[in-house]
């Protein structure tokens, strides 16, 4: 029981990571098609 807590804390973590990066890469290039624009 506990085991499966944690890989789901660390599944949840890791989701959380992973969108949190893909958010920063899209307002990066965001910025730069406005700045090439």
């Amino acid at each position: 029981m506990r085991n499966a807590l944690k890989i789901g804390i660390r599944i949840e973590y890791f989701e959380l990571f992973c969108h949190s990066k893909f958010e920063k890469v899209l307002s990066f290039y965001h910025v730069i098609k406005l700045w090439i624009c």
